[in-house]
């Protein structure tokens, strides 16, 4: 017998007549779904009465289900069963209840939301309705599992998930296996017999038409991971194609991700700045300081090798970057408890102090003048034009480096300038943290180190600042 006549013999069968409320509620659901699902579609085809109250829903296949009608679903107070299977729902699973109205909550014990495209967190949504006895959910795209769900629910189904992420990782070298399953998403197991959670390492690749499995081992005291066919037999992946990866466990959520090479990201920080230059350079010399690089990401000059003509294009791409924006993380305005350096103009120079040493940087400087670099012989630097001024990249092949605790002048400037951005980088390759004057300093306080050279004293009244044997009044202004 289909479910559609069961509703309606239901119905029939019922002495009491449908309570006047929830028949309301029903005329309302159909106007709703009439435009989805035809002229004169009753609801009642779809639903169980019991004594004059809609005590279950089953809209299997009834494609596509208007997110917006679900809330109504639950203000039945009657309703114990509820199916949406395979009807299309997508979006945040949380958009399906109206917390302020729902009446079934206590009632409710069978929900079936098998194969939608709903996100977000299954675990929030089943602690809506707390005397669930079954929840089947597979072969959606929920990421997370928190609250755990009841031990109530013992009827639970979970597994299918797809998550749509991305990750960049080295698969065409071999490296340390901490390095590269440090790259790699965590796969959260969510163990609900033993109100638990764990974590996955199991990963699996399609491509494009054999299935790849990372596998660890162990050479010289080293422990390294391979991606390996079906017959074990080492793969070397030779192009820039995205692949899909898979993670998975048994009885947990499966989550196929994408693998995309951004070329320029050399150090996996999911952005292209200096410190991706700095990798770059050190792995182009063959100094063995990096043992995770993207060499997808690296090999700019498409030879198969990581060398000088890659550096010469990296230092292309940084320049024709536009300006990075602050609402990108890694390049955010510094306060200056948290910086580890200072950029600054004063008098017509540019000033650089840092707790770090400095191997590499990138300065966009706002000026109309000409900007000359104060650099020894072992430095190089390429500049280009900006709409207001130049961006300019300094790096050195020789291992130079600007000495922490130093307030070095790197430049000079025949007009007034200001440093729109500034990114450095240390021998790790790591980001600085770096706070720029956006302008000329007003006082001297915001600029005096303990590691300057800076006296102040009382003349005639007023406050004299003496900072590297020039002397500035209170409001930082050359005194000749």
């Amino acid at each position: 017998m289909s479910v559609a006549v069961l509703g309606a013999f239901s119905l029939m069968a019922q002495e009491q007549p449908l309570d006047a409320k929830e028949q309301a509620l029903l005329q309302s659901i159909g106007q709703a779904l009439e435009p989805v699902f035809g002229e004169g579609y009753d609801p009642l085809w779809n639903a169980t009465v019991e004594d004059g109250h809609v005590t279950g829903f089953d809209f299997i296949w009834r494609e596509p289900f208007p997110v917006s009608v679900v809330p109504d679903l639950f203000r039945f107070p009657y309703l114990k069963s509820l199916s949406l299977a395979a009807t299309g729902l997508s979006g945040d699973v949380e958009q399906l209840v109206d917390v302020q109205h729902i009446e079934c909550a206590d009632s409710l014990r069978t929900i079936d939301l098998s194969d939608n495209r709903l996100t977000g967190n299954i675990g929030a949504f089943a602690a809506h309705f707390p005397n669930l006895t079954a929840l089947h959910a597979p072969y959606n795209r929920f990421s997370e599992v928190h609250p755990m769900i009841s031990p109530k629910v013992t009827g639970l189904t979970l597994y299918g998930q797809t998550l749509d992420q991305t990750v960049t990782l080295d698969i065409r070298n071999r490296q340390r296996k901490e390095d590269l399953i440090a790259a790699l998403p965590e796969i959260v197991r969510y163990d609900h017999e033993a109100q638990s959670y764990g974590t996955c390492t199991e990963w699996y690749i399609s491509w494009p038409n054999s299935g790849l499995t990372l596998v660890p081992y162990e050479e010289d005291g080293q422990n390294y991971v391979e991606w390996r066919s079906g017959g074990w037999d080492p793969i070397v992946l030779t192009d820039h194609d995205t692949i899909s990866l898979s993670g998975s466990c048994a009885y947990s959520i499966t989550c196929p991700l994408k693998i995309h090479y951004r070329m320029a990201d050399v150090n996996f920080n999911s952005t292209v700045d200096i410190t991706d230059l700095q990798a770059l350079i050190w792995n182009a010399l063959h100094i063995p300081t990096f043992d995770a690089i993207n060499y997808y990401a690296a090999d700019l000059y498409p030879d198969s090798v990581v060398n000088v003509q890659d550096v010469v294009l990296m230092v292309d791409t940084l320049l024709a970057h536009g300006m990075p924006t602050v609402s990108e993380a890694p390049r955010r305005t510094v306060s200056p408890a948290e910086s580890e350096a200072e950029i600054y103009w004063l008098n017509g120079e540019l000033h650089l102090r840092s707790d770090k040493d400095i191997t590499s940087l990138q300065v966009y400087i706002a000026t109309e003048g000409t900007v000359e670099w104060n650099l020894g012989k072992e430095w190089l630097h390429s500049q280009a034009a900006t709409g207001n001024g130049l961006n300019a990249v300094i790096y050195s092949f020789s291992g130079a480096t600007i000495p922490a605790q130093t307030d070095r002048v790197i430049a000079r400037c025949t007009e007034d300038a200001t440093v729109s951005y500034a990114a450095l980088s240390d021998n790790q390759a790591q980001l600085i943290r770096v706070q720029t004057s956006a302008k000329m300093p007003t006082s001297m306080e915001s600029i005096q180190p303990s590691v300057f050279s800076t006296q102040k004293r009382i003349e005639n009244g007023q406050l004299l600042i003496i900072h590297n044997g020039v002397k500035y009044n209170a409001q930082g202004q050359v005194i000749k």
